[in-house]
């Protein structure tokens, strides 16, 4: 199918388009609306966001790219769309290669990878702090005012 790939109308619908892509790859994926309508591309059905891309140049001539498609809309050439628009772009600024940020457990995503031929690079972890784990009991913690006096040394020397 032949889709138009167009400019994000909401940064809702990009939400909306997240959290169907997050439930149904089991995943926990944010692309950062705060960027909606910078550098990404939209694929719509009708009235509803099927496919998202964004673009971010950290480096001048090479782009880090997130892309969400809707699972109903799957092995439907909106990725291809997404991509090709993406490519033309980014090629006319300058840009040499893409960096695409897969979760690792979207096997869609990496199938979509395998088939364009990116070749793997490097991993990211996400660190979380769980919020249970910030109530310590006042024993563990003890706060003392700074100065610029130092701690004095503790000395242990064997007699």
């Amino acid at each position: 199918m032949n889709w138009t790939v167009e400019e994000v109308r909401q940064a809702d619908q990009v939400a909306a388009l997240e959290a169907a892509v997050n439930t149904f790859d089991k995943i926990d994926v944010k692309v950062g609306h705060v960027t909606v309508g910078q550098n990404d591309y939209a694929v719509y059905d009708d009235e509803t966001l099927v496919g998202y891309m964004v673009l971010f140049p950290y480096l001048p001539n090479e782009y880090e790219v997130n892309a969400l498609v809707h699972p109903d809309y799957r092995k439907q050439g909106v990725f291809t769309a997404l991509f090709e628009a993406a490519k033309h772009d980014a090629k006319a600024n300058g840009c040499e290669a893409f960096t695409f940020v897969i979760d690792r457990k979207s096997k869609d995503g990496k199938a979509v990878i395998d088939h364009i031929g990116a070749a793997y690079q490097f991993s990211e972890y996400n660190l979380v702090l769980k919020k249970a784990e910030l109530f310590l009991k006042p024993n563990e913690v003890s706060l003392r005012e700074a100065t610029e006096r130092r701690p004095s040394a503790h000395h242990h020397d064997a007699q």
